[in-house]
Formats: C-alpha cells, sequence, structure tokens
C-alpha cells in the first residue's frame, strides 16, 4: 500500500480566523505584510492550534488530501465508514469498470491466503471451463463460475470478488475531523492492520507539515 499527501490547504484561512470575531482582521493583515522573516506568522500558527484544541470549527479550515494506491477492498470499506468525517469527499477504484485479474490481493495478504483458482493452478488440478446445472450453462471466471448469458456482465463478473483486491482511492479531510478519526483508527485501535497502518501513514504526513500536530494533539482535539 501507499499513501500520498497530494495536497495541504487552508491554513492562511484557519489562521485569519482567529481576527475575524473581533473584527480584529486589519490587524491580521498588517502582520502578514510586515513580517519579513516570518515569526510573527509562527506565532499566529502556533496561536491557531492552541486555540484549535478547543474551538475545532478554526481546524476545519485545514484541508489534506490524500491518495491512497494498492490498499485491500474490505479496509477501504473500514476507511470509507468514516465518509461523513470527510463531507464525503472520497472517490474510489470502481469494480465496476476496472478488470481485477485472477489472484489478485492486496500486499498485506501475500503469503497469508491463497485463492482457490490459484491454489488449484499450483496443485495442477484442473477444473471444467464450463459447467451445466439444471440445463443452465456456467463458465469458469475469476473465483468461480457465472452464467454463460452474464460472462461480460461486469455487474455480475464482481459478485465473485474477493475483499482482499488492491483498491485505490483519493479522500480529502479537515484536520478536525481527522483527529477523530485518528482516535478510532490508530496503531492502538482494535482496526484491521492494514487500516492501522493507513491511520499512522496519513498522521506521519500531517506530522512532517505541522510539527504541532502530535499524536497527544490530536486526542486533545474536542470534536
Amino acid at each position: 500500500m501507499e499513501v500520498t499527501l497530494l495536497e495541504t490547504t487552508g491554513l492562511n484561512a484557519a489562521c485569519m480566523s482567529l481576527y475575524i470575531s473581533k473584527n480584529h482582521l486589519d490587524k491580521f493583515f498588517e502582520w502578514r505584510k510586515d513580517d519579513v522573516d516570518g515569526s510573527e506568522f509562527d506565532a499566529m500558527v502556533d496561536k491557531m492550534f492552541k486555540i484549535g484544541k478547543k474551538h475545532s470549527t478554526i481546524l476545519r479550515f485545514i484541508d489534506f488530501t490524500f491518495l491512497v494506491q494498492g490498499m485491500h477492498r474490505a479496509g477501504q470499506d473500514d476507511w470509507d465508514s468514516h465518509a461523513k468525517r470527510f463531507d464525503n469527499r472520497i472517490i474510489r477504484l470502481s469494480t465496476r469498470y476496472s478488470h481485477v485479474e485472477e489472484g489478485s490481493m492486496s500486499a498485506w495478504y501475500d503469503g497469508k491466503i491463497i485463492p482457490t483458482d490459484v491454489m488449484l493452478e499450483e496443485l495442477d488440478i484442473s477444473v471444467p471451463q464450463e459447467v451445466l446445472i439444471d440445463g443452465k450453462n456456467y463458465v469458469k471466471t475469476v473465483n468461480g463460475y457465472v452464467a454463460e448469458e452474464y460472462a461480460e456482465d461486469q455487474d455480475v463478473l464482481r459478485g465473485l470478488y474477493m475483499l482482499s483486491l488492491p483498491s485505490n482511492f483519493i479522500f480529502k479531510i479537515n484536520l478536525a475531523e481527522f483527529a477523530h478519526v485518528y482516535k478510532m483508527r490508530n496503531q492502538y485501535s482494535g482496526a484491521h492492520p492494514e487500516v492501522k497502518e493507513l491511520c499512522q501513514k496519513c498522521y506521519e504526513y500531517i506530522k512532517e507539515v505541522f510539527p504541532q500536530v502530535t499524536a497527544d494533539y490530536l486526542y486533545m482535539v474536542e470534536n
């Protein structure tokens, strides 16, 4: 599985939000204009994160976009359970339009499971390519058989796909909502190992961009 942080946006807006409620927006722009070495803005960012723990709406201005490649489909489904936290900003590989190779699985499952078709091939055991049952002809396909008239119907074929097959998806999440996902899916949770790995990789990317966002910090965000 590969995880890539594609972009981070909203830091400037998050800092600006600190000065809106008390009508100090002019002060914000003055600091940004005169802050040649960035020290004032760095202090402002620290202040923003400190206040954002309690007032998480501020952290919702900061968005992260991640690309995930090669995660097993069941793990993707687990991650997808947080779609509301992503504001439904998640797009996944479609098994309707994507051809699945025999024995295809995510790297995490490699060496742990062997699909029946692959095992039969290893043992040099052949199975019939066509089977007639109750007067109806079924043809061999990945992981099983399908009625002959549906041999090219992807909606039918994907009914035989295994949850270990590798999938890709892209999602976007703000920092406040990531704090919740982290609490539920981090390395100390009861999540599937590959889901925990994804969560940890996302966290490490975020911490690299914002050192203020430690694991302890995420636990303190009120969301």
